[in-house]
């Protein structure tokens, strides 16, 4: 699924050589289905949606496509939550920049030589 960036959708785990059995054996749950969506962001994954055993039976397209929709929105907040706290880094720097850059000379920066013949 991550190296085609596309959905997946098993509705019988059992016939899908891709399923790896040492989940069940470690959660100590049967999985009978399960699908899987992509957060795609700006070209990027920035993660996995995954669901299993759907309540009454195996999903379908029909749970894919919300599923889908879901992982849209949740990447879109989650880039969005990163493009703003990347901005308020970067305004945080400048105005430590800015702060250095109008703060007036100490005199051990620039300490007075005393000319002969004066206090």
């Amino acid at each position: 699924m991550l190296k085609e960036h596309k959905p997946v959708l098993v509705s019988d785990v059992s016939s899908d050589p891709r399923f790896y059995g040492g989940v069940n054996e470690l959660t100590r749950l049967k999985t009978r289905s399960t699908m899987a969506v992509p957060l795609m962001a700006r070209g990027a994954i920035l993660g996995v949606i995954e669901v299993t055993n759907k309540a009454g039976g195996a999903f379908r397209q029909h749970d894919l496509d919300i599923l889908e929709t879901m992982a849209s929105s949740a990447a879109a907040a989650i880039d969005n939550a990163r493009l703003y706290e990347s901005e308020k880094e970067q305004r945080h720097r400048l105005q430590q920049a800015q702060a250095q850059l109008v703060q007036p000379p100490t005199a051990d920066q620039f300490p007075l030589q005393k000319t002969p013949g004066t206090l």
